[in-house]
């Protein structure tokens, strides 16, 4: 493994980490990892790079929810369909969440893929290149603060702007808007934001999640 990829790994290990506790998943037993221990499982099996975080079911009697975290260190998007198709032998749609950790730069044949799983099986599947999660994405200065709405929020605003339908709202892309992505917006999500105005001082903004 080149020097390069294992310095990704490691920096941007801590970057998923807090994008899983954002989302409410539960990680600590991942989140004490020293670089060397890091270092020492990538060089040995990259699979023992796994992450496996879960939270508690939304309604009593529901199963619990896990986020897994793989990382594909071979030339991905040339097998990419094929590869996330094997993920379901292993992990189901109704409660896992996948996250691939990518070496190779980013292709938009993620993207479609990331939107097909959602088609055919309402599966969650997102794709992420390393380097772009060396740092957090949602916490860079010039990034508006985006958080996403509980139903009962969205049902008062499309009272509130007299919207005859939420998707009348502007669109933030599933997976491919890097926003969407981080925050696991699901097609249907509404996001709020606010975004700084020479006139207004801090104007509030929202966005519904819809397939490009």
């Amino acid at each position: 493994m080149e020097a390069d990829t294992i310095d990704q790994i490691i920096r941007s290990r801590p970057t998923i980490l807090e994008v899983l506790k954002d989302r409410g998943y539960d990680v600590a037993t991942y989140e004490n990892s020293s670089p060397e221990e890091i270092l020492k499982l990538a060089t040995s099996n990259p699979e023992l790079l796994k992450i496996v975080g879960t939270k508690p079911a939304a309604t009593e009697g529901e199963p619990a929810q896990r986020a897994i975290v793989i990382y594909w260190m071979d030339r991905s998007h040339l097998v990419v369909e094929k590869k996330t198709n094997e993920l379901w032998d292993e992990y189901k749609p109704e409660t896992d969440t996948i996250i691939i950790m990518l070496a190779e730069p980013y292709n938009a044949k993620f993207d479609t893929q990331a939107a097909k799983q959602w088609n055919e099986r309402n599966a969650r599947v997102s794709y992420f290149t390393m380097k772009n999660l060396i740092s957090n994405p949602l916490h860079h200065v010039m990034q508006p603060k985006f958080r996403k709405l509980e139903a009962d929020e969205i049902s008062e605003l499309v009272k509130r702007l007299h919207l005859k339908t939420k998707r009348n709202l502007p669109h933030i892309i599933y997976h491919v808007d890097m926003a969407a992505r981080v925050l696991g917006l699901l097609p249907g999500d509404i996001v709020h934001f606010q975004r700084g105005s020479e006139t207004c001082g801090e104007v509030d903004g929202y966005r519904i999640c819809v397939l490009g």
